[in-house]
């Protein structure tokens, strides 16, 4: 059973580098029904993510509670948040982590959103960031 976790695991991740984003998905929520491990569900959601399916990125109260919140989905959180305008959840999640609050490339999506002033020093890092979202280049976000 272990092996065939890991195998699928290892499929998902290669089908998302391919761009096959849906198929990906699919691997990735069986593999949460399964084994609720973190990566399986940040996998599945950046998968959503890329998707353009910002509603379906939601941070698990579980993770959370247990300790186990890596940035990774704080800052998925984040930006899924600021592109549905929830400015609530926004600041919920900036308020989980001073890392990832404090980080470069989160301050440049939520300048990128007007969730943040705009500064000079952020000003070509944003154009970039608006392009990709304007050209619904979702998963290029997730490489910031």
């Amino acid at each position: 059973m272990e092996s065939s976790v890991k195998g699928r695991y290892d499929l998902g991740l290669e089908l998302f580098r391919e761009g096959k984003f849906g198929e990906a998905r699919e691997i990735f929520e069986s593999l949460v029904e399964e084994d609720c491990h973190p990566n399986n569900g940040l996998w599945a959601t950046r998968c959503a993510f890329a998707m353009g399916d910002f509603d379906a990125v939601v941070v698990p109260d579980w993770i959370v509670e247990d300790g186990r919140l890596a940035d990774g989905w704080l800052q998925i959180g984040i930006f899924s948040a600021a592109l549905r305008k929830d400015e609530m959840e926004v600041n919920r999640l900036l308020g989980l982590s001073e890392k990832v609050s404090g980080s470069k490339r989160v301050a440049v999506f939520l300048e990128s959103t007007e969730f943040a002033s705009e500064t000079r020093e952020n000003a070509q890092a944003v154009k970039v960031v608006r392009r990709y979202m304007r050209k619904g280049e979702y998963v290029r976000l997730l490489r910031l």
